[in-house]
């Protein structure tokens, strides 16, 4: 397989919120993000790349128990300055 040449820094941080939305919002596994930021985006990057820039910007798949709480109680105490849209509120749980 042909080496992917490497990304600068600048280059991962465009497409950084694709990536996240790809990954963790929308819960594409790994390769799929690959894929579709390949073929949509042509940002070609090895897995070992992504494993790495995943691992620099925290940005775990899967988040443990106890940082559920926290988060819970982050967006419960922001619902009051939150848009609501259509029975729910859009709260977004970065740390």
């Amino acid at each position: 397989m042909p080496r992917h040449p490497k990304k600068s820094p600048e280059e991962w941080d465009v497409q950084k919120e694709r990536i996240r939305t790809y990954y963790v919002v929308e819960k594409k596994t790994l390769n799929e993000t690959i894929d579709l930021m390949k073929t949509y985006y042509g940002f070609d990057a090895s897995k070992r790349e992504y494993v790495r820039r995943l691992a620099l910007w925290k940005l775990p798949k899967y988040v443990k128990k106890q940082d559920w709480r926290i988060i819970h109680e982050r967006n419960s105490a922001q619902k009051d300055t939150l848009p609501f849209h259509q029975g729910t509120y859009h709260t977004l749980a970065i740390s």
